[in-house]
């Protein structure tokens, strides 16, 4: 699945070492294409405060929660 630039969305797998789980909100800041099709997404809590910011690939995010 492809997502767009500033696009929401949702994680599909918790990623513990940053201390994000499953259905943990985001947007996607940047895309790459290569070498891999990837998304930069920024995570941010209740405040608007930038908690994570990760590369991450296509299936581990989807777009409701």
């Amino acid at each position: 699945m492809s997502f767009a630039l500033f696009e929401v969305v949702f994680l599909n797998e918790n990623l513990s070492d940053e201390g994000l789980l499953v259905g943990t909100k985001g947007t996607v800041i940047d895309i790459y294409i290569q070498p891999s099709e990837a998304y930069e997404v920024e995570f941010c809590d209740s405040a608007g405060r930038t908690i994570a910011t990760l590369a991450l690939l296509p299936n581990q995010l989807r777009l409701n929660e």
